[in-house]
């Protein structure tokens, strides 16, 4: 199962907007990602209705991660051999093209017949097992994941 694609849409920037002190959670930039990733759905055989709820839980729980992230480390200087910090548009173009491979992932999946069901639950909470997710955050995610369906 590729739901290996979901970490990085939810990781992706958790530390880089730390280190440049930028806003967590930018609504607009977050109805761009939710209007494109339904109509890659759309033009990739999915319900892009039924995508909505997962990226918007990706979003949700990405944003989490995020603030719990900066909260723990806030005072928490650079260290020297640390990645430098990348930059927003490079940030956003990793998580687009991210985002077209987990829609393109789920298709395959789906057109399989292979679909979600509890293996597929402990393999993607292994998958997105971060600190800064609780148990509901990453049940939120299997569910909207569940619900992600073929287009008709």
């Amino acid at each position: 199962m590729s739901v290996s694609l979901v970490k990085p849409v939810a990781y992706l920037s958790k530390v880089n907007k730390a280190k440049a002190h930028l806003a967590i959670e930018d609504l607009e930039q977050e109805k761009k990602v939710l209007q494109k990733a339904m109509v890659t759905a759309k033009n990739n055989g999915l319900d892009p209705d039924s995508v909505k709820p997962l990226f918007s839980a990706l979003m949700e729980t990405a944003k989490i991660i995020q603030y719990r992230y900066q909260k723990n480390h806030l005072n928490t200087a650079q260290k020297a051999g640390d990645s430098p910090v990348k930059t927003l548009a490079k940030i956003r173009l990793e998580i687009a093209e991210s985002s077209d491979l987990l829609i393109k992932a789920l298709y395959q999946i789906l057109h399989s017949g292979v679909g979600f069901d509890e293996t597929s639950r402990e393999k993607l909470i292994k998958i997105i097992d971060q600190p800064e997710l609780s148990n509901i955050d990453k049940e939120l995610i299997f569910t909207a994941l569940r619900a992600v369906k073929l287009k008709q």
